[in-house]
């Protein structure tokens, strides 16, 4: 831990203007056996540099990723002490305070955030959020349309308006919105071009396979697998793509000509 510390150390002072490199290591909080030699990296670096902010905010995203909030928290706050509050760690403050349940509270630090940083779509994104979790819709979509202005390319963005559309009534422009968790990396490896196309009643698709994938949970696949009859009346032999798990249950849903392993898909299709 300490040989560790001191590399860490040693780049932290040569990229003085970087987040600090523990910041790397937050995410590997969730790898088995890793918390507690993790720990005594974090502490071992806290021990040579306890005044620099930018060490704090990586606490936090460590205490963060760990569930553990309290401690998130108390250093996020320890690191907007130091700093002065940036952009960054202010930004985790509030991160840190709704993940802990006090959404309003993280609100009001959002809501700073974005008045002293106004060109912030983190900001306004943060504010849609826990203005969503909170139940309200139309503060969290005018927070959306506000970050979207800035990064309108973001598509986790975009993906988390679009399921704040569907939760506010809003269908057909939620759906439509839907479409950008396509643009997410390791979404599918499924070709943009064979995407099937909204349809119409008239649209005929006799003779083409039509092949539906699993997305999300296994809830999501269940409930929306009540659309492949739907979808076979337009003349399509459907074929739906599912966890093993589900394989039985899905060969008997009305509309389905064939139902495949997802993670064994080797047949050509027209749509998908």
């Amino acid at each position: 831990a300490e040989e560790a510390a001191a590399a860490m150390v040693e780049v932290a002072e040569r990229r003085p203007d970087a987040l600090h490199p523990l910041c790397d290591l937050a995410p590997l909080v969730t790898e088995p056996n890793t918390l507690a030699r993790l720990e005594h990296v974090y502490r071992a670096v806290a021990a040579r540099t306890p005044d620099e902010p930018r060490l704090w905010h990586a606490f936090s995203l460590y205490y963060t990723q760990a569930f553990r909030h309290d401690e998130a928290v108390a250093a996020a706050r320890r690191s907007v002490a130091l700093d002065g509050g940036t952009a960054i760690t202010t930004n985790q403050l509030g991160i840190s305070l709704t993940a802990s349940g006090a959404l309003e509270e993280g609100l009001e630090v959002f809501a700073d955030s974005a008045r002293r940083w106004p060109d912030s779509f983190a900001a306004f994104s943060n504010i849609a959020c826990t203005q969503a979790a909170l139940g309200r819709f139309e503060p969290a979509l005018e927070a959306y349309r506000r970050a979207i202005s800035l990064s309108p390319g973001a598509a986790q963005l975009r993906l988390n308006h679009a399921i704040c559309l569907l939760k506010a009534g809003r269908m057909t422009q939620g759906w439509t919105e839907y479409e950008w968790r396509l643009h997410l990396p390791g979404h599918t490896e499924l070709p943009r071009e064979t995407l099937l196309p909204s349809l119409s009643k008239e649209t005929r698709l006799d003779g083409r396979t039509v092949l539906v994938t699993h997305e999300e949970g296994l809830g999501d696949t269940l409930q929306f697998l009540r659309f492949i009859a739907p979808l076979a009346a337009h003349g399509a032999r459907v074929v739906v793509a599912v966890p093993a798990a589900l394989l039985s249950l899905a060969a008997r849903v009305e509309g389905v000509a064939e139902a495949v392993d997802a993670d064994r898909v080797t047949l050509r299709y027209d749509w998908h």
